[in-house]
Formats: C-alpha cells, sequence, structure tokens
C-alpha cells in the first residue's frame, strides 16, 4: 500500500476520532460545556506569527475562531480542527521545561473546548530512534527499542501525573519507517532530494522552495557533498543497527541508514492531516531549523511551493518559551534540569498551570525558589476558594442543586455583577490578544478576594461566582476535586458540623479568655488547652485536604 492511499484512510480515522475522541470524553467528565454568544460575534483569536513576526487572525475551515462566555447553542455548528505537537525523543525523563510546552498546549485545547465551539483532533510524533538514544542503550545495556519503551512509558506517566489530556494519537517513528521511506522517494523522484555522493545521504534541495533564503542564516550543518550549506538531510547513512534500507527510485541504488529528523514530522503530520493542518505546536527552539525544514518537505511534497509561503503549510505555529535555570535554558544537554517526577514529588501540577497563565508563552522566565513560593500561594488561593464556596452552598444545602432557570442568572450583588462582566471581557479579550492568559487570571483573583469579604451572599450570588470561576478553571484544567456524590455530600456535610463545632468551640474560648472578671488561672489554661485543641483539630484536617481559615475573632 502506497503513502498516498494511507494518506486517505487517515484522513478517515480523523473523522471519526473527532466524534470520538478522548479530549471530548475528559469535557464530559469535568461537566464543562462549550459555549457561546449568540447575541454577540464574540473575540477572535489572533496568535503571533514568529516566522512573518506579526500577529496573525485564526482560522478553522474557513471560519473564524472566536470566543464567548454563554453557553453553546444547540444551533452552533461544532467546528473540527487539526493540531499536531512535537513530542519528545524518548533517550530521558522529561524536564519541567517539557512539561510547560505541553501544558500550555492542554490549555489551549481545554480553553477552545471552554469558550469556544472547536473540537481539536490531536496527534504527537515520538522520536524513538536518534543517537541519543543510541548512545543512552550502549550506557544502559538495553536495546533501543527497550531504552524507547521505557522513557516513552515515563513520558505518559508524566502526562498524567500533570493532569494532560492524551492526544487522540502517539505516533512513534519506528512504527512508520516504511511511510517516511515513501515520502523521501516522492520528494527524490520530483526533484527534491538527491543522492549525497560523499557521506551516502539523501539531502533535501533547498533550491526547490523558493523563500527558504528567509532566516537561512538561522540553519547551520555540516556542508560535505551538499550542493548547498543550507541542504539538510532526509536519511542519514549508517553503518551499525538499527537501520534500514532506502532504494533510490531513480537508479535502484540501496542506502542502509535512519530517517533525519526533520522529515519524520513532515512525514507524521501529512499522513495524519494530509496537505495542511490547522495548528503546530513545539518550542521556540523548533522555530529554526526544525519547523521551517519540515515545512518545506511538506510543501515541496504537496506541490504548494509555487502557491504559498512554505511555512503556510501549518496554518497557525505556538511556540512555547522556555524556563531559565540560572540564567540558561533549561535543557538536558546542559544539564541543568528538574525532571518532572522529583517537581511532583514537592508540589502539584496546579501550579505550573498557573504559572503558564501568569507568564505570557513568548517569553522566557527565571525559575527559582520565590517563583514557586509565589504559585504555590496562589494555588492555595484558588484551593481555598473551591472549599469555601463549597462550604458555603453545604451550609444552605444546596450544593448539588441545579435549576435551568439560573443559567443565565446575573448576581445581585451590584459591585459583584460588574466584578464578574469585566472578568468575563478580561478572559476572552485577553486569550484573543496572542494568548495573553494574564488578564484573566488577575480577574478572577479580583473575584476571589471580593468573594472572601462578602458578607451573607445570596443563593444567586454564590451560583453566579461558582458558575464563573470554575468555568475558568475548567479552561485552564486547574484541578482541585469536589466530589459531589451522594456518600460523599454526606460525608462534607459531617465535615462541615465538625468545622462549626470547632469554630464554636474556639470563639467561646476566645470570648472567655478575654471577660475582665476571669481571673482563676486554671481556668485560662484550661481555654488555653481548648484553643490547643482547635488548632490541633484544624491541623488534622488540613492534612486531609481540606483547608480551614479562621476568621478574626470579634467579640460581642
Amino acid at each position: 500500500m502506497n503513502f498516498l492511499v494511507r494518506q486517505l484512510e487517515r484522513k478517515f480515522i480523523c473523522k471519526l476520532l473527532s466524534c470520538n475522541s478522548n479530549y471530548l470524553s475528559c469535557l464530559s467528565k469535568l461537566n464543562c460545556s462549550t459555549t457561546n454568544d449568540p447575541n454577540l460575534n464574540g473575540f477572535q483569536l489572533n496568535l503571533y506569527n514568529h516566522y512573518t513576526r506579526d500577529k496573525e487572525p485564526v482560522e478553522v475551515d474557513g471560519s473564524p475562531v472566536t470566543f464567548a462566555s454563554n453557553s453553546k447553542q444547540s444551533s452552533n455548528k461544532s467546528l473540527v480542527g487539526t493540531a499536531y505537537v512535537c513530542g519528545p525523543t524518548v533517550y530521558d525523563y522529561c524536564h519541567i521545561g517539557h512539561a510547560m510546552a505541553y501544558t500550555r498546549f492542554d490549555i489551549f485545547r481545554r480553553f477552545l473546548g471552554v469558550y469556544s465551539n472547536i473540537d481539536l483532533v490531536t496527534a504527537m510524533g515520538i522520536t524513538d530512534i536518534d543517537e541519543k538514544i543510541l548512545t543512552r542503550s550502549s550506557e544502559e545495556g538495553l536495546s533501543y527499542k527497550a531504552i524507547g519503551d521505557k522513557y516513552f512509558a515515563a513520558f505518559l506517566e508524566d502526562l498524567k501525573a500533570l493532569n494532560i489530556i492524551p492526544v487522540d494519537i502517539f505516533v512513534r517513528i519506528t512504527d512508520h519507517i516504511d511511510e517516511i521511506i515513501d515520502y523521501i522517494a516522492r520528494l527524490e523522484s520530483k526533484g527534491c532530494a538527491y543522492i549525497n555522493t560523499e557521506t551516502g545521504d539523501i539531502n533535501f534541495d533547498t533550491s526547490a522552495v523558493k523563500d527558504f533564503d528567509v532566516k537561512a542564516d538561522l540553519i547551520t550543518t555540516k556542508s560535505k557533498g551538499k550542493k548547498s550549506p543550507k541542504d539538510f538531510a532526509l536519511w542519514r547513512s549508517a553503518s551499525n543497527e538499527p537501520k534500514w534500507i532506502y532504494q533510490s527510485p531513480l537508479n535502484g541504488q540501496n542506502f542502509p541508514g535512519r530517517p533525519g529528523w526533520h522529515v519524520e514530522c513532515s512525514v507524521i503530520a501529512s499522513w495524519l492531516y494530509g496537505s495542511s493542518l490547522d495548528f503546530h505546536f513545539g518550542g521556540k527552539d523548533l522555530i529554526y531549523p526544525h519547523h521551517f525544514c519540515e515545512s518545506a518537505c511538506s510543501a515541496a511534497y504537496f506541490d504548494l511551493v509555487d502557491k504559498q509561503p512554505a511555512i503556510k503549510w501549518a496554518s497557525h505555529w505556538f511556540h512555547s518559551s522556555h524556563i531559565r535555570l540560572s540564567k540558561e535554558k533549561m535543557s538536558k544537554s546542559l544539564g541543568n534540569v528538574i525532571f518532572i517526577k522529583d517537581f511532583l514529588e514537592k508540589y502539584n501540577a496546579n501550579i505550573l498551570r498557573i504559572m503558564c497563565a501568569y507568564y505570557h508563552y513568548r517569553f522566557d522566565f527565571e525559575y527559582d525558589s520565590l517563583i514557586i513560593k509565589r504559585y504555590n500561594e496562589l494555588d492555595r488561593i484558588f484551593k481555598q476558594f473551591s472549599l469555601s464556596i463549597k462550604e458555603k452552598l453545604l451550609s444552605l444545602g444546596l450544593y448539588r442543586f441545579q435549576n435551568d432557570k439560573f443559567l443565565n442568572c446575573e448576581p445581585d450583588d451590584g459591585t459583584l455583577f460588574n466584578l464578574i462582566k469585566e472578568s468575563k471581557h478580561e478572559i476572552l479579550a485577553g486569550a484573543a490578544d496572542d494568548w495573553n492568559l494574564h488578564r484573566g487570571l488577575v480577574s478572577i483573583l479580583d473575584i476571589i478576594k471580593y468573594f472572601d469579604n462578602l458578607d451573607n451572599p445570596t443563593l444567586i450570588d454564590l451560583y453566579c461566582i461558582k458558575k464563573h470561576v470554575f468555568q475558568w478553571m475548567c479552561a485552564l484544567g486547574l484541578n482541585y476535586p469536589l466530589d459531589d456524590t451522594p456518600n460523599n455530600v454526606k460525608q462534607d456535610l459531617l465535615l462541615l458540623q465538625l468545622i462549626n463545632y470547632r469554630k464554636n468551640i474556639r470563639d467561646l474560648s476566645l470570648k472567655s479568655l478575654q471577660t475582665s472578671d476571669l481571673t482563676v488561672d486554671t481556668a485560662k489554661e484550661n481555654f488555653a488547652k481548648i484553643l490547643k485543641t482547635s488548632d490541633e483539630v484544624r491541623e488534622k484536617i488540613e492534612s486531609l485536604g481540606y483547608v480551614i481559615k479562621d476568621s478574626k475573632f470579634k467579640p460581642d
């Protein structure tokens, strides 16, 4: 079966996946409805293009991608978009720089599902054959395949621990060597690739792509036997195992070797999506040369070089910035990494998501203990809010209350009404403006601060706050589990009684200690012991994952 026939099969598979993907299943479990505003056009998403150096409006299937806050009407048809993510080379454990990139993609995917009507069909390429893998194979005394299996499994565990929804398809390069060989053969037949007689490689001829001179000065590779130093290897000769045979369609000559890195992603993305895709994700270190060379291969393969710039093979690019450690990019090659598994032993995954919202995706930031302390505190605030809103609704016996008449209700409190209205604008307008999530984060913190000081909120107020803040948390993938099954509701009601009992005992003790006619030292000592016991109860409850925030004591 040739490459083009396989490609048509993959298009059919993608249509099936769009109707039954892991992503849609996860959204359903999260109870996060997708949204659109029937009365407004919404905010159209614009993303920065590193190649044109300009913000560009985002479209899927010819329709603008817009954000709005009201529940999606059944008459609004969902659009299906395609997204490809450059995955890791599986020779070691992933670090938090990788985690930030994949978390950013996960947030993008969730946000589109919550605030827009775009369902993404997603795929990730996994490089499981590479010189680094062979080196690690020798070091650990395992086969290259065993190394790939080991670290790919570890990568999947990292994604799970990070609360990242798996892509619809993980594609390992070694499972698709035949497709890569077919792809390169077609490029050679079209005159876009040639045999390097000095090295035995098959090189891509960059002169076949008229706009390859763009930023070509950033592409530096060894030029032995090349027609141009800008040319790059599609197939690298190899004498050691593993190796596969590439046969030239022009002269029938066999070339033992392995695929080049750039063409791997070209083949996999084209194999799944055809001649174009909507979104392509990766780290900013991939802008040049990897993504540019990848685009050149696809443009040449699909005869697009005379019709559009090569980089338009992917309609929209999303390049994630780096974390810097000691003023250098976090990198395995530099040895200055913090592995995901080590980070999660001390902190939870929500902190990375909060960092993704705080820092713009295009700008690097320095990692240090003070930074983590700041976001650990924000995580505590969000967790405290989640528990507090549940406590207030539980006290009314209405935590699981649901009424369709409430779906479009507005708060009774005028200030709260304005805060939520402004927050909706900041969340959507910020995200639409080149993915600025910081604006939404600040507006949510303003609402939580107001909520903490809101006396006797009405049921409508509580419902509106919960709906708005939880929708935003869902869009960012912030995970603060609040199980509301019947058994757990009973447990929470019991816990609430314990919390209230503790509060009453504490207040009574403080009031008694401040009474002027209480002079007996032993009595004061007993009350102090009661307060100490109250603190111990708080610590035990907090050890179970609950947070108790003592209010300032106000004597009658």
